[in-house]
């Protein structure tokens, strides 16, 4: 693939097309193709995804990345068996075998995660359809393979999964009328990578654990692209595909960089809020989504702003004290992206989605304060977090004797012994955060 016109081809990354045999036809892409589907009250809209494991046998281009692949929905209320569980951990020497591990998949095979399109609470009888604050929107989908989701992912495997509603429906003429599927309701995936000077090619340091950080910024696989916009109103599903890198979003007129120009928020993390909330900037940390409105017909092509990022400065995005931010003599550029012309005609909605035909509203808080008592949780000397792993993650449930009731809340506490940097991702279908405690900067 190619990532700026004045680089050679990246063959150091990874990616997937919508199942076509002759790739000169359905060419392989990353960010992985943009799935679509949808809740439908009273109707069965559940689908079925098959994967097929194509990648290369032996060792992976570039030296990074594991060819044994698990992918997990993002934040999706389903099943442990279509979750994406990093492996099975009751196999211990034979994880690597094809023909007994069954949560990630080889070579010349496939997976099929099955999705029932239900929302949480679709087992109660007032609510057959789930709880229409349970809605989700804006998920991603990626690579979960134990030990390698941060080579597998930088690689490019990851993408955006969309789920329409009867509200948020994709067409603007009903619903919340919001912009309409697909030609004004676009992904953005953001990504950095640090080019090798001597190859042109993405490069990956696997002994960093500092937290990988580059010096190009990507959007939908491609260096600082612009589009051309049409006098009206946007959706872009934000998702900051980074890993390790925090975004600051901006709307910003080049020639007036202090200008402040509002946008609006209307969800995050694939739920959307309770009111749209009209910002000057949005925050983005690793995995994060967020849902942005903006109405380009307020925008002259003489005097507006353009759609861009302004990305942190060295030195500002929360570590622990005295990691190192990024390879020396690796260069940090300008990060205002070019100012896009304005034109009066619909931009070209070629995008290439696999559809299947086929929100949440902030729920109340958690009464952690008469919660039963849960699990103590920190990571051993592999990062993993002992000895609980919920069930979600596809591991066997270790706290059976302390299964949750119908609508109980368990309260579980995690933390780490060790300094520095360490992100926990936790399988929970309806999960809240009621307190956090950091001893360093941006742990929380």
């Amino acid at each position: 693939m190619s990532i700026h016109p004045q680089l050679q081809k990246q063959v150091n990354f990874w990616g997937a097309n919508l199942g076509g045999a002759d790739l000169r036809v359905d060419p392989p892409m990353t960010p992985l193709p943009t799935l679509v589907s949808r809740y439908q009250a009273g109707a069965n809209t559940a689908i079925l995804v098959r994967r097929y494991n194509d990648l290369p046998q032996g060792v992976p281009s570039g030296g990074y990345g594991r060819n044994q692949i698990s992918i997990h929905l993002h934040n999706f209320h389903t099943v442990p068996d279509s979750d994406g569980g990093p492996c099975d951990p009751r196999l211990g020497a034979d994880a690597d075998d094809p023909l007994r591990q069954g949560r990630f998949f080889f070579p010349d095979q496939y997976y099929d995660d099955y999705y029932n399109m239900k929302r949480a609470g679709f087992t109660r009888a007032a609510t057959p359809d789930g709880d229409v604050r349970e809605s989700l929107g804006t998920l991603w989908y990626h690579d979960h393979r134990e030990a390698h989701t941060r080579e597998n992912v930088f690689k490019g495997l990851a993408g955006i999964h969309i789920i329409f509603n009867e509200h948020d429906c994709g067409d603007e003429t009903r619903g919340l009328r919001l912009p309409g599927w697909p030609h004004w309701d676009l992904p953005l995936v953001l990504k950095d990578v640090r080019i090798d000077p001597a190859t042109q090619q993405g490069a990956f340091d696997l002994f960093d654990t500092d937290g990988y950080l580059g010096d190009r910024y990507l959007v939908n696989g491609r260096i600082q692209p612009y589009q051309a916009v049409a006098r009206r109103r946007y959706r872009y599903r934000v998702l900051n595909g980074s890993l390790a890198r925090y975004y600051q979003l901006y709307l910003t007129n080049p020639d007036r960089p202090e200008q402040s120009i509002a946008f609006w928020l209307i969800a995050n993390d694939g739920n959307l809020l309770p009111r749209p909330v009209n910002v000057n900037s949005v925050r983005l940390s690793n995995g994060e989504r967020a849902d942005l409105v903006i109405d380009f017909a307020r925008i002259s092509a003489a005097d507006g702003p353009a759609p861009g990022t302004r990305h942190q400065a060295p030195g500002t995005r929360h570590q622990a004290p005295g990691t190192r931010h990024q390879a020396p003599g690796t260069r940090h550029q300008s990060t205002v992206a070019r100012e896009p012309p304005v034109v009066d005609q619909r931009p070209r909605a070629g995008q290439r989605v696999a559809a299947a035909r086929t929100q949440r509203q902030r729920a109340g808080r958690v009464p952690h304060r008469s919660a039963r008592a849960g699990r103590q949780l920190r990571p051993d000397h592999r990062r993993r977090f002992r000895p609980a792993h919920p069930a979600g993650a596809g591991h066997p449930r270790p706290d059976a004797d302390r299964p949750a009731r119908p609508a109980a809340t368990l309260l579980h506490r995690a933390g780490a012994r060790s300094p520095g940097r360490h992100p926990a991702d936790v399988h929970l279908m309806q999960q809240r955060l009621p307190t956090s405690y950091a001893q360093s900067a941006g742990c929380a």
